[in-house]
């Protein structure tokens, strides 16, 4: 596993490693607790 911090929010985001592929619904979840928005993902 490894643990992310996001640069100005409190919290930790974790993700599965080493996985090949990572489910959608988990990386939804990764990108909604960054303060990220899915739709404008490159």
């Amino acid at each position: 596993m490894r643990s992310y911090k996001h640069p100005t929010k409190s919290g930790r985001v974790t993700v599965p490693h080493p996985r090949k592929d990572t489910p959608l619904a988990t990386l939804r979840s990764i990108y909604r607790q960054a303060g990220l928005d899915w739709k404008e993902r490159k």
